[in-house]
């Protein structure tokens, strides 16, 4: 399996349905847009053996100036802990992340 875009409202959904690999995250990061804002969702995907990589990858596309948030399960999310990224559960509450981050980007902060 391999990504599907979506762009809608400006954001770019970065949907994967299959195997978390290594290989899958590199395409990803071949595919991202540095011009638009980003939401990865993992929550169908299955295997997640390269996401460390995938949590790296996240976290330096936060240093371009862009949103990127990471979509992914109740499970999946407990898993994670404590992490400097930005974690939503479902389509709507990733939109309202990037869009606090928006006005926190325009305010200077």
């Amino acid at each position: 399996m391999s990504w599907t875009d979506q762009k809608a409202e400006d954001v770019h959904h970065w949907k994967l349905e299959g195997e978390l690999t290594e290989k899958e995250v590199q395409e990803l990061n071949k595919l991202r847009s540095l011009e638009d804002d980003s939401v990865v969702d993992i929550r169908e995907a299955s295997g997640l053996n390269a996401l460390h990589m995938l949590l790296e990858s996240l976290g330096d596309w936060q240093q371009t100036g862009k949103s990127c948030v990471l979509l992914a399960s109740e499970v999946q999310l407990e898993a994670f802990g404590d992490l400097e990224l930005s974690l939503a559960p479902t389509w709507q509450e990733a939109l309202d992340i990037i869009e606090m981050e928006r006005i926190e980007r325009a305010l200077g902060f």
